[in-house]
């Protein structure tokens, strides 16, 4: 028999374990319910989320297939043999190419495609490599034809064209026999050549000599015609420069030829240019004076020697280049006077002196007298 208490306790349980399994059925269901929910949720995600991602692949595709076209174009348009090989430059039967000191030769071969030269800068270039020339491409402008096979090209920038044209300097000072002996142990003329031509031009325009009438300078000449246009445009430069003073020249009521004599006498004893003005002058007083100009050059030209020392005997002839005994001016010239020299002889600078000479420093000094002169080489020897 079931006591009172426990009948209790068993009731109490009882409710216990039926309110316990309805917490449970209802956080079951609840559970249930969230699952439901969480699943068409989902269900709805993955259909959305696919409608992006396909539109951002569409978007994408077009995108590099627009950035392809546009490299593409840009690709074609910048290549160097696309820009005038396509399109022949009309009108035009040769272009001028020049070629840097240090340029490489793929370089080369691209501008050659670009100014429709070739057609294939590649092929150019191994062609270049081919006959291990690519290090022997000559620096240089160069004037190319149309229509040249590309050997022809590479012919032509990497063998050294003959010069027409060869530039001489020709300095102040030298005579006709020292150009002649000079420029012809240079091998660009035959020896004499040069003489004969002076001669030539002196006989062509009635000249009672020819040394002194062709001027220094820097001349460029036709290879093949040295000696004739190297003579001709000595010559000419004088006539220029005579040209271009020759109302002064007639104020002073001065003889072209004494022009050209004076001038190689000033040349032959300076380069510099006060000097020659300073020398001029004292030559116009010495023959204004009537006395003997005393000019060592006139003698070591006759002697054809500038080096060693003169000696008295030099001295003792009769010699029109002998000024230090005759007076007046010598029958020609003594050597190729510069411009400068003749200005100078034209435009001389006044002065009072009678004497002058270059100490062993190559200073110059000036004297009134004989005896000055002395006393200046005892101090400034």
């Amino acid at each position: 028999m079931v006591k009172p208490v426990e009948k209790k306790k068993n009731l109490e349980k009882k409710r216990n374990s039926s309110n316990t399994s309805r917490k449970k059925t209802t956080n079951h269901s609840k559970v249930q319910k969230m699952k439901s929910q969480r699943s068409r949720v989902s269900s709805k995600l993955p259909q959305e989320s696919g409608i992006s991602n396909s539109s951002q692949r569409i978007v994408l595709i077009v995108l590099c297939i627009i950035l392809i076209i546009m490299l593409s174009v840009l690709l074609i348009s910048n290549f160097p043999w696309k820009s005038q090989s396509l399109e022949k430059i009309e009108g035009l039967k040769s272009v001028t190419f020049e070629i840097e000191p240090g340029e490489v030769a793929s370089g080369i071969c691209y501008r050659f495609a670009e100014l429709a030269l070739v057609d294939n800068p590649e092929m150019m270039l191994d062609d270049l490599k081919k006959m291990e020339l690519t290090q022997k491409i000559i620096a240089g402008s160069y004037q190319l034809d149309y229509g040249l096979s590309v050997d022809e090209y590479i012919n032509i920038i990497t063998h050294p064209k003959k010069e027409t044209e060869v530039t001489l300097k020709i300095y102040a000072g030298w005579t006709l026999n020292e150009i002649d002996e000079k420029l012809s142990n240079q091998g660009f003329f035959e020896k004499n050549s040069f003489i004969e031509e002076t001669k030539h031009i002196k006989e062509k325009n009635k000249l009672s000599f020819s040394e002194g009438w062709f001027q220094s300078g820097v001349y460029t000449v036709n290879r093949d015609e040295i000696v004739t246009q190297l003579a001709e445009k000595m010559f000419e430069g004088t006539q220029r420069t005579l040209s271009e003073y020759s109302n002064e020249i007639q104020k002073q009521n001065l003889k072209t030829e004494d022009v050209i004599v004076i001038a190689s006498l000033i040349e032959a004893e300076t380069h510099d240019k006060d000097q020659m003005k300073m020398i001029s002058g004292i030559i116009r007083n010495r023959l204004n004076q009537e006395m003997p100009l005393g000019i060592d050059a006139t003698t070591r030209y006759e002697k054809k020697d500038w080096i060693n020392p003169l000696q008295t005997s030099d001295f003792v002839s009769d010699s029109s280049y002998n000024t230090r005994r005759n007076k007046g001016l010598p029958i020609t010239g003594i050597c190729c006077s510069s411009e400068e020299a003749l200005k100078a002889t034209i435009f001389y600078t006044e002065n009072p002196y009678f004497y002058y000479r270059h100490d062993a420093n190559g200073n110059i000094h000036y004297s009134i007298t004989y005896s000055q002169h002395l006393e200046s080489l005892q101090e400034n020897p």
